[in-house]
């Protein structure tokens, strides 16, 4: 075969190969989209950490779930999710002294939440450390007004005996919006106590309007 035919046959073989290129390379590229897509979409829809803590948690796998949090906790995570799903899974095993100090950690951390310093407060009260109960009652009062906590801080004061704190404190609740009759004419024995004749008929008198008040409603 002459030099020039063999050129020819080359170039119609290159030409054939090209446009057979020209076809695949489209598919290549579409195959290739795809696949990466759907790799993307596949990490998309892996469950994250707290995802997967809830999984394991509603599953009844409280203990794996226990052991995933305390290494993110170990790493250095903090975050508000996880002390609260700690605290949880500390209190269902019944270690207490995990528990409180990791809701000391979220209630540190929040200081200005009315519901942590609430949940605190309650856990005090349950494991019976009635000078950490009463500072929290305190720290939730200084955020918001309570009247179920105005009347539990007042109730402590009394058994201990801290007439002075308890007045006071019945005082502060009382220009928050605390209207309880009995503490309230316990306040007036208390300004009677002091000396403090015209305050305890001014606040006697109030009682009974509101007592009247009351009748009159029903």
């Amino acid at each position: 075969m002459s030099d020039a035919k063999v050129h020819r046959a080359a170039i119609a073989t290159s030409t054939i190969v090209m446009s057979r290129l020209k076809t695949i390379r489209p598919h290549i590229w579409i195959m290739s989209a795809l696949f990466a897509g759907a790799g993307v979409i596949g990490v998309l829809l892996l469950p994250g950490e707290n995802e997967r803590v809830a999984m394991l948690e509603r599953d009844g796998n409280n203990k794996e779930a226990l052991q995933l949090l305390e290494a993110r906790f170990e790493s250095g995570d903090r975050a508000q999710r996880t002390l609260y799903q700690l605290q949880r899974l500390y209190e269902h095993f019944g270690a207490l002294d995990k528990s409180r100090r990791t809701l000391e950690m979220l209630a540190k951390e929040r200081p200005n939440d009315a519901y942590v310093q609430r949940q605190l407060a309650h856990f005090y009260k349950a494991t019976q450390d009635e000078a950490a109960y009463t500072g929290a009652l305190r720290a939730q009062l200084s955020i918001r007004y309570s009247a179920p906590a105005c009347r539990e801080l007042i109730g402590l004061l009394r058994r201990k005996g801290d007439f002075e704190r308890e007045e006071r404190r019945i005082e502060s609740c009382r220009r928050a919006g605390y209207r309880r009759s009995d503490d309230l004419v316990r306040l007036a024995m208390l300004y009677a106590v002091d000396g403090k004749m015209s305050l305890t008929s001014q606040l006697l008198q109030s009682v009974d309007d509101r007592r009247k008040l009351k009748k009159d409603r029903h």
